[in-house]
């Protein structure tokens, strides 16, 4: 079918399914997924195994990116927005035999994507799908990102 990444953040996840191939990608679909807002770990882990599952069971994917939130800013309290659904990521695409890249913000340059290095590389997106509609910010671009850099 073709590709979908994912970034997690604090109340959800976007993602972005891509066919085509990286010089030449589509963006067949993208969204935002806003999670439960339980404090209760093990619903709000349900909720993305059963979201996750559905997503990339609808989609037959090729190959699965995500995008890493690391550094020094993290707290305790974000570990179940941003570990937890990556774990859960990686145990649903095992299950389905899809191979599954992590990428993290710094891995997303011009040049790694084979763009100009003088192109900024949010702006670039605008380009590549100029008729992309919101949500469409640095969140999403990044779930794009993700998607783009598991092209082969």
């Amino acid at each position: 079918m073709g590709v979908i990444g994912f970034n997690f953040e604090k109340g959800g996840f976007r993602y972005a399914i891509l066919s085509g191939d990286r010089s030449q990608p589509i963006l067949v679909d993208k969204a935002k997924e806003p999670c439960l807002s339980s404090g209760d770990i093990s619903e709000l882990v349900d909720w993305y195994e059963s979201r996750l599952e559905n997503l990339i069971d609808a989609n037959n994917p090729d190959r699965i990116g995500v995008r890493l939130q690391m550094g020094q800013g993290m707290k305790q309290d974000m570990i179940r927005y941003w570990y937890y659904p990556v774990g859960i990521l990686h145990l649903i695409a095992h299950r389905n035999q899809i191979p599954v890249g992590e990428f993290n913000s710094n891995s997303f340059t011009s040049l790694s994507l084979g763009l100009s290095k003088d192109i900024d590389k949010f702006k670039d997106l605008d380009k590549i799908f100029p008729d992309a509609e919101p949500p469409w910010d640095n969140s999403q671009k990044y779930a794009v990102y993700a998607a783009l850099s598991t092209f082969e």
